[in-house]
C-alpha cells in the first residue's frame, strides 16, 4: 500500500506530512539501524499492514494535522513580533502580504500551499447536479451545459488529504 507524503521545510523546522488508512489512531516510530526510520501502525492483526519508510533523521510525532496546537503549530512555523503591543504575527504562506494572527491558521495555510489540502473549497456536499456528471460522455459537453461547479468540486475532492499525520523533524 503506497500512502500520500509531503515534506515541508519552512525554514524554521522540516515536516513531513502523511495520509494515513481510515481508521488508524496508534502509531509509532521504529528505528532500525540498517533499515531506517518506519512510521508503523501498532493495531493492525496484518504483519506490515502498511508502513511509512521516514526520510532520514530523527523525527517526533506531535499528531493528527486536525488536533495540532496552537503551541505545535509555533515551533513549525514562521512569525514576527510586534514591537507595538508585544503580539507575535505569523506567515500566511499562501499569500505573502498577508499574515495570521494565530500560529495554526498559519500552518493551515502552510499545508494547503503545499497540496496538502482537507477541505474542498466548493463545499462538503457535491452540487444538485453532480449526480448527472456520468450521463456526459466529454469534457466539452459538460462545459457546454454549465457543469463547471461540478466538475470543480469533483476535482478538488479526489484532490483532498484524510487522516492527515504530521511529524516534525528533530535534530
Amino acid at each position: 500500500m503506497t500512502l500520500k507524503t509531503k515534506q515541508i521545510n519552512t525554514g524554521k523546522a522540516t515536516i513531513l506530512a502523511v495520509e494515513l488508512p481510515k481508521g488508524v489512531s496508534n502509531l509509532r516510530i521504529d528505528k532500525f539501524p540498517r533499515a531506517g526510520n518506519w512510521l508503523t501502525d501498532c493495531d493492525s492483526k496484518e504483519l506490515n499492514a502498511w508502513k511509512v519508510n521516514l526520510p532520514q533523521g530523527n523525527w517526533k510525532s506531535p499528531g493528527f494535522a486536525d488536533q495540532i496546537t496552537e503551541e505545535q503549530a509555533m515551533e513549525v512555523v514562521d512569525g514576527s513580533f510586534c514591537t507595538t503591543n508585544g503580539c507575535v504575527l505569523y506567515e500566511d504562506y499562501e499569500n505573502e502580504n498577508d499574515i495570521h494572527l494565530t500560529a495554526l491558521d498559519s500552518f493551515n495555510s502552510l499545508l494547503k500551499t503545499n497540496g496538502v489540502v482537507t477541505v474542498n473549497p466548493y463545499g462538503s456536499e457535491p452540487p444538485h447536479n453532480y449526480g448527472l456528471l456520468h450521463l456526459y460522455p466529454t469534457r466539452d459537453e459538460l462545459m457546454d451545459l454549465s457543469f463547471q461547479d461540478a466538475l470543480r468540486w469533483q476535482t478538488a475532492q479526489s484532490q483532498l488529504w484524510e487522516n492527515v499525520y504530521i511529524l516534525v523533524k528533530v535534530d
